[in-house]
């Protein structure tokens, strides 16, 4: 059971922060194309 709960929580942490990541990267992209950042922020707050 424990290891089905860290496993669980693991992947939950990890997707969070990638998705924080992404979106966070995608700042780069706001100088060059507004539609750009807003479509790749979309996108992962739909994931």
């Amino acid at each position: 059971m424990f290891l089905l709960a860290l496993t669980t929580g693991t992947l939950l942490f990890v997707t969070v922060i990638f998705t924080n990541v992404v979106q966070t990267l995608s700042l780069v992209v706001v100088p060059f194309s507004r539609a750009a950042f807003r479509r790749a922020n979309r996108e992962a707050a739909n994931s």
